[in-house]
């Protein structure tokens, strides 16, 4: 019974640091690749919410994949995921995220250029017809980005080990996403998409603009991370 009550009041407490740590670092670390992207692909309000959702469901995956990692390890977690061993995973994930963030800036500048010169003033989006189905680019980014391990998902998960079961390590990564999702970006994306909209006579350049923008964050986040000490 104390451990049920235990178990519950973490999962609020997950549910409340998700969503205190969305609000303070995630929506400053992500809005960048979410403005650059929206500003890529010429997203209006709809389709820059459209967006924000894709790239956050990419987001919780990597979250709950994470809390499927600490249920099969289980108790061995503090031993197999020390500091160092977490510090590494950080780093690799960084160049994962830099050389994605990259290619996809340059696949987006790539269309870009190719729509122009087959379109005319009236050529909507050059993405339009992707965002009705799935944008695969928005979630691999948020999937990429989640890769990271946040320190208050990892202090979390191991703090609940000793009274928690799989199932509820699980939970526990998933009610984090959740409350990171549940953050202002969320309506800062779609604001962003309706700002930009407002220029459509500039649509082409705000597209080479957010595209390129894409290439120097991932450039900045590989360069960075060469330079960070382990």
């Amino acid at each position: 019974m104390v451990s049920e009550t235990i178990i519950s009041a973490t999962y609020l407490e997950a549910l409340t640091i998700g969503l205190l740590y969305g609000t303070i670092f995630c929506t400053s670390e992500c809005l960048p690749y979410l403005a650059s992207y929206i500003a890529g692909t010429g997203a209006g309000f709809r389709k820059g919410i459209v967006i924000t959702l894709i790239y956050d469901a990419g987001r919780l995956i990597s979250y709950t994949l994470i809390g499927v990692a600490v249920a099969l390890i289980g108790g061995s977690v503090t031993l197999l995921l020390d500091e160092v061993t977490l510090a590494s995973f950080r780093v690799y994930s960084a160049y994962a995220i830099g050389a994605i963030t990259i290619l996809i800036g340059i696949h987006i500048l790539l269309r870009t250029r190719k729509n122009q010169s087959n379109c005319s003033k009236e050529c909507k989006s050059i993405d339009e017809w992707k965002i009705g189905r799935y944008d695969i680019r928005a979630f691999t980014l948020g999937l990429t980005r989640g890769l990271i391990i946040c320190p208050p998902l990892f202090a979390l998960l191991v703090y609940s080990v000793p009274f928690a079961t799989p199932l509820d390590s699980i939970a526990l990564s998933f009610l984090f996403g959740l409350g990171t999702i549940l953050s202002p970006m969320l309506v800062l994306g779609g604001v962003t998409g309706w700002l930009l909209n407002k220029a459509p006579l500039f649509r082409k350049w705000i597209s080479i603009i957010g595209s390129g923008a894409l290439i120097v964050l991932g450039i900045a986040t590989i360069l960075l991370t060469l330079m960070t000490p382990n």
